[in-house]
């Protein structure tokens, strides 16, 4: 698979989740198989003034490449200077148009551009001196999906080299199924590469995506966090039909690497990884609250290995 010159060793895509992208847990995600990860959403503002958090939530896990770092913000020119303070950082730049947060919306960003097709035109207007592909991650639509179809068109006659399309409106969050049909839709419409995003936590759900969407590859969120091995058996069951699901050992395995990767993380940020691996397997419950209590990762560790 390809997105412009960029080519992929698989359509599997980890989702840009804020607070859970993070660099250790991408770096996880990569080891078992994901053809894509996208850092967490940055704020233009950030990027452009380079604030100290921004640092964090761009810099790149080690073999992390190709790597794609999502912007958000309001403004076109705004968004295009933050592309441009961040292209030689990555291989691509993903332009958020899908993000439901009120904190988001309210300012004008994410899903609210949705309703704005003139400041959709505008952002690609202004990436035009962008040397690198420019994806877009969108919602089917605000309030309503009557327009998604249109909207996607006006993506990709902008210049996008790829469209992710999550299954729902920002106001539904997640409160009903992905729409497949919607994104099928779209997928007929275009012809740069549609990726389906949506209620994807076990290899049967992407294939049921792909087959329903015709899409060209997936994108996992939710489905990932606990379970980064998800990437590996996607490819198991795509190439042999069968996969393996990871016991007790295999998620604590997962765990401990993943605080081996996250030395010196905030200890919220880790608490809530690790909290995501205590599932699946008895006295997991009980792993999970002592987890959500734990002060430090070496008293997480000491947790997962009793």
């Amino acid at each position: 698979m390809h997105i412009g010159r960029i080519r992929l060793k698989n359509g599997f895509f980890l989702a840009p989740m804020a607070n859970f992208s993070t660099a250790p847990f991408r770096r996880l995600c990569r080891e078992h198989g994901a053809g894509l990860t996208t850092s967490e959403m940055v704020s233009c503002e950030a990027a452009i003034h380079e604030n100290w958090k921004t640092e964090r939530l761009v810099a790149r896990a080690r073999n992390e490449k190709p790597f794609a770092i999502q912007v958000f913000g309001s403004e076109p020119k705004r968004i295009a200077l933050a592309a441009e303070a961040l292209e030689k950082r990555c291989e691509i730049i993903d332009i958020n148009l899908g993000c439901p947060m009120h904190r988001i919306t309210e300012q004008g960003g994410g899903a609210a551009l949705l309703g704005k097709p003139a400041k959709i035109r505008g952002i690609f207007d202004a990436l035009t001196t962008l040397k690198i592909p420019v994806t877009v991650k969108m919602r089917l639509g605000f309030a309503t999906k009557a327009g998604c179809v249109g909207i996607a068109r006006l993506i990709e006659q902008g210049g996008a080299a790829a469209l992710t399309v999550h299954g729902r409106t920002a106001k539904q969050n997640y409160s009903e199924k992905a729409d497949l049909g919607a994104i099928c839709r779209i997928k007929k419409a275009l012809s740069i590469p549609v990726i389906g995003n949506g209620d994807i936590f076990t290899p049967e759900d992407a294939e049921r995506m792909l087959k329903k969407t015709g899409c060209d590859g997936v994108m996992v969120g939710r489905g990932a966090l606990g379970n980064p091995s998800i990437f590996r058996q996607m490819a198991e069951y795509f190439r042999d039909g069968e996969y393996v699901i990871p016991d007790r050992s295999g998620r604590i395995g997962m765990l401990l690497r993943f605080l081996d990767y996250a030395r010196g993380a905030p200890i919220a940020v880790t608490r809530a990884h690790a909290a995501y691996f205590a599932k699946g397997f008895e006295g997991a419950v009980g792993m999970r609250r002592k987890i959500m209590k734990a002060k430090s990762a070496g008293e997480i560790r000491k947790i997962a290995r009793l």
